[in-house]
């Protein structure tokens, strides 16, 4: 049973393609753009609370990032942390150390997309590491 929603349905490929894709059956067009809001928040809540219909329990539900995932390394060169459509949640590790003596704190920055140079591509989000023990360049390791 397949839903289009907003301006989905009046796209006739895409009917074609879902009629195509449900042995012709034909795709409803009858919930509200608000409702497949509160919807598509309240079903990764059900499965992961465990409460909810019993239906939502046998869902597989698969979410994944549209664009790939890279950490800024010293002299702001990107290095490719996720590849584009990755499912998530999922968890990787990336090893780094130390780029100068003595280095008391680290801030790591994710970014989206992945180019050679970090000022060319938009911030996700940043992480600050303080209180790191001194040491001499490349001593300490950083797991992000």
């Amino acid at each position: 049973e397949a839903e289009l929603v907003g301006s989905l349905e009046h796209v006739p490929k895409v009917q074609d393609m879902v009629r195509e894709m449900s042995d012709g059956e034909k795709p409803h067009e009858s919930i509200n753009v608000d409702e497949t809001t509160a919807y598509g928040a309240a079903t990764p809540v059900a499965i992961l609370t465990g409460e909810g219909p019993s239906t939502a329990q046998k869902l597989l539900l698969l979410e994944e990032t549209p664009p790939s995932v890279g950490l800024e390394t010293a002299g702001d060169v990107t290095m490719k942390f996720s590849e584009r459509n990755a499912t998530t949640a999922t968890k990787k590790g990336q090893s780094s150390t130390t780029c100068a003596e003595n280095q008391a704190d680290e801030v790591i920055q994710n970014f989206e997309g992945v180019r050679a140079m970090t000022g060319n591509i938009n911030v996700l989000g940043r992480c600050y590491r303080g209180r790191m023990s001194l040491a001499p360049r490349g001593a300490v390791q950083i797991e992000a």
